[in-house]
């Protein structure tokens, strides 16, 4: 997974002080699947790449690509 992708999945969790087990609990996965999957331990798939997305009211492209505005 891109370094970029990463990065950005955190920083707009922390950015909305929401913690990784409040963000796991949502997603109904564990925190320590979620930890690894921020920390490119683990791949994430197009339909949890969408849950998270959604849940910070983002399109997917927000996370992936550096080129859109995080509102």
């Amino acid at each position: 997974m891109k370094k970029a992708f990463l990065n950005r999945l955190r920083g707009v969790r922390k950015s909305r002080h929401i913690t990784l087990g409040e963000l796991a609990k949502s997603l109904n996965i564990s925190k320590a699947f979620l930890s690894m999957i921020e920390n490119g331990r683990r791949s994430l798939d197009y339909v949890m790449a969408v849950k998270i997305a959604k849940f910070f009211g983002l399109l997917p492209d927000q996370l992936f690509y550096v080129d859109f505005a995080l509102n």
